[in-house]
């Protein structure tokens, strides 16, 4: 039996000797980008989905956990972020600084996840 991209070839399971099963899909898969702020300790968090990942889809998860922070009145949020491209360009930079709740913490480079 042939295995191309439209076809998963299922590796584990009980089957018939000499069977095989097969699992059709669409031979792709959709990338979902995610950013996650946990707010600690009360243990929430704020997600925001895109299908790109950005500075510009960053700012717009930015102004969503200040959104969160202000209903909730806290005083500060402090961010751990790594040190992917879309977290340090100028215009995030200048965000950052605008909206002084927001407190940044670099990782160190490469850090383990």
């Amino acid at each position: 039996m042939k295995h191309g991209p439209n076809f998963t070839r299922v590796e584990a399971g009980w089957k018939q000797k000499g069977k095989e099963d097969r699992i059709d899909t669409s031979g792709f898969s959709k990338r979902r980008n995610v950013f996650v702020t946990l707010f600690w300790p009360k243990k929430r968090f704020v997600y925001n989905i895109f299908e790109k990942r950005r500075s510009k889809e960053f700012k717009k998860h930015l102004s969503n956990v200040i959104a969160y922070a202000r209903r909730y009145k806290m005083k500060k949020v402090i961010l751990f972020i790594d040190h992917a491209t879309y977290h340090k360009t100028k215009n995030v930079r200048k965000f950052i600084r605008e909206h002084t709740i927001l407190k940044v913490k670099f990782l160190p480079k490469k850090a383990p996840h």
